[in-house]
């Protein structure tokens, strides 16, 4: 499983509760072309009902399987969309 460090994910209201949504696959696209990664079964460390901190800040880790197809060698881009909403 591969895990990525904590950072802010959204910044609001101290206190308030909200519900994260991250997505069950991640495609990461090799900028010199010929490979692809994806990272699936998606897990954080959430709680079961997170709130921003007295800052108004959430910030979590994340992680998931990493499967490489092609050349697994170069750098990798791609987009993870987290829906955040106010409960």
């Amino acid at each position: 499983y591969l895990w990525r460090e904590p950072s802010p994910v959204q910044c609001g209201a101290p206190g308030r509760a909200v519900r994260i949504e991250l997505p069950r696959t991640i495609e990461l696209y090799s900028l010199g072309g010929g490979g692809r990664v994806s990272v699936d079964d998606l897990t954080s460390d959430l709680p079961s009902d997170p709130k921003l901190d007295s800052t108004g800040n959430l910030t979590f880790r994340f992680g998931g399987r990493l499967t490489v197809t092609g050349d697994s060698q170069g750098e990798y881009r791609g987009d993870m969309p987290i829906i955040v909403d106010y409960q």
